[in-house]
């Protein structure tokens, strides 16, 4: 390692709390009354764990630099997509996934977006959002038969 690299201690210290999260999520779905609940959380967990464990090997192999990225970034960009995200989060049981998801969408991309908006580029990210959102939807609410909030607007 060159004097001019430093160590990724934050994304080795990150990866250590994913792995926490992924075996404390492994571990909190053995209480699960139906099995089959926990195949879904189990798979997720252990991918986390699978994938952090890998980062924290290359770390400790010392292939791992610091970014520098975040020394150009913006702060009030980075703070906004965390409040979008929480309040996507908090709305949902009220509001329902599918316009939370579409807003949330919406707006993220709004504030992630570096270059240029044309015509062109709006359609393709409208498009975009709502076929990941609708995918995201049938995927979980039909095929997998997971609840999704369904809020004020589907109630029947």
């Amino acid at each position: 390692m060159s004097a001019d690299q430093k160590r990724d201690y934050g994304g080795a210290s990150m990866a250590v709390l994913l792995i926490g999260f992924g075996a404390f999520a492994i571990y909190d779905t053995t209480g699960y009354a139906d099995p089959d609940s926990a195949v879904f959380p189990r798979t997720v967990a252990m991918g986390l764990i699978a994938v952090s464990s890998v980062y924290l090997t290359v770390w400790l192999m010392g292939r791992a630099d610091a970014a520098t990225v975040w020394e150009r970034g913006s702060w009030p960009r980075r703070l906004a997509f965390v409040a979008v995200m929480l309040i996507a989060a908090f709305a949902m049981p009220w509001i329902g996934f599918v316009p939370v998801a579409l807003a949330s969408f919406g707006l993220l991309m709004m504030i992630a977006m570096f270059d240029a908006w044309t015509l062109r580029r709006a359609a393709i990210y409208i498009l975009a959002g709502l076929i990941i959102v609708f995918g995201f939807y049938g995927l979980f609410g039909w095929l997998l038969q997971v609840p999704l909030p369904r809020g004020w607007l589907f109630q029947g």
